[in-house]
């Protein structure tokens, strides 16, 4: 049976795709190649997906419909010039690879037309991502679905204009760090309040998790619900105070910004 996607790396994520195309049935095991160096990688997929595996891109990626790249920022240059003698103008380029433009992508490849960059999150390690599909001046509609197709396996697929991915890299690509870190710091006012580590812990992550089943069912804004749940004169109320005189969302705002920055310079870096 002829392959229909080839992954150019076979990391975390692409090991997260696998088993979210695989799962739903998207794809079959015969219809997937992986192209990996690391032979102790390679090993680890074969067994766990059944798909093929080759070292180097070279000819194996010629006539798959989908070319999907999932290499570190450092790498992609080596990588991009590497498909590019093997690539036609009818297969599409999906790239999660932080920081490089597609632009800059399709220049590299030659002039190839069909790019399209998306950035997802750590969360697609359970399926529960959010994936942003950048939209620029050369995606066609018929690309973006091709796209989406893939991405959905592995959580919430947005669309936004490509100019936007580093904003969306600082929100949803870095998120998961800033809510670990709001974890990490709940849980530590706990230790203080003595509770102990255990009950700490189980309090926090139950409570993260509740707070976003809430959100999702009900469908009402952060800002409704945080207000529906300060009572006046009550605890939660007196605690967000602290917040406020903080001025947490101006701090979230540099914190975006900073983040938002450095993406933009990983792409400069990487060219």
């Amino acid at each position: 049976m002829s392959k229909q996607i080839v992954f150019i790396g076979a990391g975390n994520a692409t090991e997260a795709f696998l088993g979210g195309m695989l799962s739903d049935g998207l794809y079959r095991p015969e219809e997937i190649l992986a192209v990996e160096i690391n032979p102790a990688r390679r090993e680890h997929i074969g067994r766990q997906f059944g798909i093929a595996l080759e070292e180097d891109i070279g000819p194996a990626i010629r006539g798959i419909p989908v070319v999907f790249l999932a290499v570190k920022p450092q790498n992609v240059t080596e990588a991009l010039d590497l498909c590019a003698p093997h690539l036609s103008q009818d297969q599409l380029v999906i790239s999660i690879v932080a920081g490089r433009p597609s632009d800059s992508i399709r220049e590299r490849l030659g002039g190839h037309r069909r790019v399209v960059r998306v950035m997802p999150n750590l969360a697609l390690q359970v399926r529960c991502a959010v994936t942003a599909i950048g939209v620029g001046p050369h995606t066609t509609a018929e690309d973006v679905a091709a796209a989406r197709k893939i991405l959905s396996t592995v959580g919430a697929v947005v669309e936004v204009e490509e100019g936007l991915l580093d904003a969306v890299t600082a929100v949803s690509g870095s998120g998961p760090g800033y809510v670990f870190l709001l974890m990490e710091a709940l849980m530590e006012a706990a230790l203080a309040q003595g509770l102990s580590a255990d009950v700490a812990r189980t309090l926090v992550v139950e409570t993260f998790y509740g707070a976003s089943c809430l959100i999702r069912k009900l469908g009402d804004e952060p800002a409704v619900l945080r207000r529906r749940v300060c009572s006046p004169g009550g605890t939660t109320l007196r605690g967000i105070g602290v917040f406020e005189d903080s001025n947490i969302f101006g701090i979230f705002r540099q914190a975006v910004e900073a983040a938002a920055r450095r993406s933009a310079e990983l792409g400069d870096e990487h060219r």
